[in-house]
């Protein structure tokens, strides 16, 4: 079972279901109708327990995301489509929060990752010459991210 906070004029209520893919299409944010992921609150919002709260959230939408990103767009040729799926722009819309998880990700399963990266960072560690090679253009991320402190290969899951 999966708790998540919505954003109803500015608090958090509890959304109980057993997984925010199967979330009814009748939850409401304010005036809008609610996204089948609800939205991540910013860490100030949740007091003094904000940032532990905030990181949870944040890597269980990220991690429902990643799965519908994969689960929709495996049969997709077109890397212009898988980069424009709603699921991959809302785990750029994550922001820097964003960054570990995806290296954590492309640590064990080397993907397409490196667009949200460059979005997020506006930086790119991957030269010319590797470009289009995606175990050197993920190698050159995964360094970046430890020299930048957002990846530590000793904590991370091993996966390839």
């Amino acid at each position: 079972m999966t708790y998540l906070s919505a954003v109803d004029t500015g608090t958090a209520i509890p959304i109980r279901f057993v997984s925010p893919l199967d979330a009814p299409s009748n939850i409401y944010y304010g005036s809008q109708a609610a996204p089948s992921i609800p939205v991540v609150k910013a860490a100030s919002q949740f007091g003094s327990f904000g940032p532990k709260l905030r990181n949870i959230e944040i890597e269980n939408t990220f991690d429902l995301l990643e799965k519908r990103w994969k689960r929709e767009t495996m049969n997709v040729s077109s890397l212009h489509d898988m980069f424009l799926h709603p699921a991959y722009a809302r785990i750029i819309g994550l922001g820097t929060a964003a960054i570990p998880l995806i290296l954590r990700t492309l640590a064990i399963e080397p993907n397409y990752w490196f667009f949200a990266l460059e979005s997020i960072t506006g930086y790119s560690p991957v030269r010319k010459k590797d470009a289009g090679n995606l175990r050197a253009m993920t190698d050159a991320w995964l360094r970046w991210g430890k020299k930048n402190g957002f990846y530590d290969a000793a904590k991370a899951p091993q996966g390839r």
